[in-house]
């Protein structure tokens, strides 16, 4: 919704964020695969 693309992906509807604002938030599994690929060090 942040990034104007073009590729019909995002709209680019909220033009007040920037995409560095945005970010992704972990659940178990995604935190897991974090790990495993040595990206989230924390437990």
């Amino acid at each position: 919704m942040v990034r104007d693309d073009n590729n019909g992906v995002d709209f680019g509807v909220w033009k007040t964020l920037s995409p560095a604002q945005l970010s992704c938030p972990l659940d178990v599994h995604s935190g897991n695969v974090a790990r495993s690929l040595g990206i989230l060090k924390r437990k």
